[in-house]
């Protein structure tokens, strides 16, 4: 994306509450079955942080915050990254991506927000489920809500 980085207004984003956590990861497992069919923690949009598989209940999920200064949006080269007008989430374009993971090295969260489908070539983020996040519907506990900005 060329010219100045201006602020982008989120239309909505995945709030987590720490305190409902289970640690069960079905969020983890739900994201990679909307979006490819298949179940596998490398395909997920959503990271696992300060734990692992096997410390399940001393980690906890990280989110792409859909960012008003979506670094990642103006880092691509090629366009590939878009805001969707409905949700307002930074989305990637499967057939624009050129897979240089620039947008990767731009995130500015550690671990960054968006990861690599090295199967396809191409980086894979949260595009909010176009409204209707399958990682909030399946939450057991109601650690995660689906935050929309009102509308002026």
């Amino acid at each position: 994306m060329s010219g100045q980085p201006q602020k982008i207004e989120r239309k909505g984003w995945i709030k987590f509450r720490p305190d409902y956590c289970i640690g069960c990861q079905a969020c983890l497992l739900i994201c990679p079955l909307n979006h490819e069919g298949v179940i596998g923690y490398d395909l997920s949009r959503i990271f696992w942080i300060s734990g692992g598989f096997e410390e399940v209940n001393k980690g906890k999920p990280a989110f792409c915050v859909q960012c008003a200064n979506p670094k990642c949006y103006y880092a691509c080269p090629v366009d590939a990254i878009y805001i969707d007008n409905k949700t307002g989430a930074r989305c990637i374009d499967p057939e624009k991506c050129n897979g240089c993971k620039k947008c990767i090295e731009a995130c500015p969260f550690k671990p960054p927000r968006i990861s690599f489908d090295s199967k396809r070539g191409i980086a894979i983020k949260c595009d909010l489920c176009g409204g209707d996040p399958k990682c909030v519907e399946i939450c057991p506990n109601e650690a995660l809500s689906y935050v929309r900005k009102k509308e002026k």
